[in-house]
């Protein structure tokens, strides 16, 4: 009984490895407007350099997901289908319906190589504005 267990689990970590495409990868983003307003050009991002003491978005950052609009009280998931590229944090950037660019900030880290995950945004009237 435990060979067959220890089989089964060297089994799975094999086929893991070396077969990942047998395991489907769903790192899914869930985005929720709360706002009093549509918002539109939503991306999710993942970066290194962003942070509040530094709002720009570059070359180097990772475009994850993307929609064109949410309307008020939206939920949109969104899925990015293969293992997360890099490590970084993860940023929502869209924009108002005035055209004010906004970002929100996940509480999440999302390291190299990811391929399960779930993380949600919301967002709100106190979200920050680029500069």
């Amino acid at each position: 009984m435990v060979i067959v267990i220890v089989f089964s689990i060297f089994l799975y970590k094999y086929l893991r490895l070396f077969h990942a495409e047998i395991f489907p990868v769903d790192n899914k983003f869930i985005i929720i407007n709360e706002s009093s307003h549509e918002i539109k050009d939503v991306m999710i991002y993942q970066s290194l350099t962003v942070s509040e003491s530094n709002l720009t978005i570059t070359s180097n950052d990772t475009l994850l997901v993307s929609c064109p609009k949410l309307k008020v009280g939206d939920k949109k998931t969104l899925y990015y289908d293969k293992a997360i590229p890099s490590d970084g944090n993860l940023v929502l950037v869209y924009k108002t319906s005035e055209g004010k660019q906004k970002y929100k900030f996940s509480s999440e880290y999302l390291p190299y190589g990811t391929r399960w995950s779930k993380t949600e945004f919301i967002t709100t009237e106190h979200d920050n504005f680029f500069e």
